[in-house]
């Protein structure tokens, strides 16, 4: 799933480079909105926008909002994904998530919070 129609284009037409094109599907939309409430997967990975970026600069210039945008921290998009797991990612899946974290040792801490707001109650 991308945004970027230019991105759900390069992937499909990569999937047919190596043969693929029957056993993956790429949807436009925007993180988990393309998919059904109750789909479900193994794995998910992601490469989203992670850089901070202020909202009247997107204003000024509405091509950072595919590619630079992570919302005025860099988190919002990672915590969109986050805390959608717990509707699409199997118990046992695993996500795999590329970015840069300005700082590590608190991930784990924000991780769990933004769960907690997509599971009240879990984390008792």
């Amino acid at each position: 799933v991308d945004l970027s129609p230019r991105a759900v284009r390069f992937s499909r037409f990569n999937a047919a480079l190596n043969s693929l094109a029957d056993r993956v599907t790429v949807l436009q939309g925007d993180l988990y909105s393309a998919l059904h409430d109750t789909e479900a997967f193994q794995v998910i990975t992601a490469n989203p926008p992670f850089v901070p970026c202020p909202p009247d600069l997107n204003r000024k210039a509405d091509r950072y909002a595919l590619f630079a945008d992570g919302g005025a921290s860099g988190e919002e998009i990672l915590q969109g994904i986050v805390q959608g797991l717990p509707r699409h990612l199997v118990p046992g899946g695993r996500l795999s998530l590329v970015s840069e974290l300005c700082n590590p040792d608190n991930f784990p801490s924000k991780v769990n919070s933004w769960l907690e707001k997509s599971i009240p109650g879990s984390f008792d």
